[in-house]
């Protein structure tokens, strides 16, 4: 048997009514990665505002049911769903060594998200106090879960769902 062999991917409309129906709305989180890697049929700032109006209808469709955050470190795409959508959620995914503040400035942020492991509870105190959620993500073993979960961020990425309940319980 080979792995996936019987494995289908899901529509999205079925995940959202399998969680639509909790008492708090639950996240839909959408780690957009950047195509770079891909050559592109156009113009990169045309490439990243298409992206960005489909995103803004994908959350036009699905906001009164889920929480929809969208995380990407492409400035265009965040230029580009800043101007379109003021109110949509975007979490900046970079290195707490990037320049915050520049990006505070220029986009609509709603939250930051880092690897656990590169930021202190300090600077996500710091970020609270500016009103930004945090997303710590690279969560695999124990050491991680519980490092990350003595942090205090908003959010906790990870791949052992069951083992971080266990942690932070």
């Amino acid at each position: 048997m080979n792995v996936g062999e019987n494995e289908r991917l899901i529509p999205l409309q079925e995940i959202i009514d399998r969680f639509a129906q909790r008492k708090q709305r639950p996240f839909l989180y959408l780690d957009i990665k950047d195509p770079f890697n891909c050559p592109l049929e156009e113009a990169p700032a045309l490439y990243f505002s298409r992206m960005a109006r489909a995103l803004n209808r994908l959350v036009l469709r699905y906001n009164d049911e889920v929480k929809v955050l969208i995380e990407t470190s492409n400035s265009l795409l965040m230029a580009s769903l800043s101007k379109l959508a003021p109110g949509i959620k975007i979490i900046y995914r970079g290195q707490p060594g990037d320049n915050i503040e520049a990006l505070l400035a220029n986009y609509n942020l709603y939250g930051l998200g880092f690897n656990y492991d590169r930021v202190s509870r300090e600077q996500i105190i710091e970020w609270h106090n500016q009103g930004l959620k945090l997303v710590l993500w690279d969560v695999r073993i124990r050491k991680a879960a519980v490092e990350a979960s003595e942090k205090s961020p908003d959010f906790i990425i990870t791949d052992n769902i069951p083992l971080l309940q266990a942690v932070i319980r």
